[in-house]
């Protein structure tokens, strides 16, 4: 086994990444402002999203009840009185 071609595979491979690497910087460079708004979007997203979530899932005394008031035996289309 030639351990040079697997030195030399190294390197080329270390190379790749790190040309690679530097094409994805500067295109971070170039969008910065458009990546900013993309973070904040989804942080609000999320925030609102979590927020949304923790309120409907407590029991707070100003929510409506989780249980609906009409059950699928009680809708428009069953023939029994919903009262």
């Amino acid at each position: 086994m030639d351990d040079r071609q697997i030195a030399v595979t190294k390197a080329a491979q270390t190379v790749r990444l790190s040309a690679v690497w530097g094409f994805v910087a500067g295109q971070a460079r170039a969008y910065e402002t458009l990546l900013k708004f993309m973070l904040v979007g989804l942080l609000g997203y999320l925030l609102y999203t979590a927020t949304l979530f923790v309120t409907y899932d407590l029991s707070l005394p100003f929510m409506p009840d989780k249980q609906p008031a009409c059950t699928w035996a009680c809708s428009p289309i069953a023939t029994s009185d919903c009262s």
